[in-house]
């Protein structure tokens, strides 16, 4: 997964692609074989979790590499 769009907002690049993988978790099974279709893989759920869990590493590392004070400034200007 790719993790730096250049020039996006890294919070809502993480949303969007939260919607999404969620989303095609949340699909009906027909929705999510027609996906996994345009993919090209194995007609397994396993792909959309692992699409989800890429999403959430990506956020886990966004938090824990970021600096303390980085942090508490990013909270404080969403809280405004």
């Amino acid at each position: 997964m790719n993790t730096s769009q250049t020039g996006a907002d890294p919070r809502q690049w993480l949303l969007e692609e939260l919607i999404l993988a969620l989303s095609r978790l949340a699909r009906p099974a027909e929705g999510q074989v027609a996906y996994l279709d345009t993919l090209g893989t194995d007609r397994s759920a396993d792909e959309l979790a692992l699409q989800l869990d890429d999403v959430a590493e990506a956020a886990l590392a966004r938090i824990v590499h970021q600096p303390p004070a980085a942090r508490a400034a990013e909270a404080q200007d969403t809280s405004s």
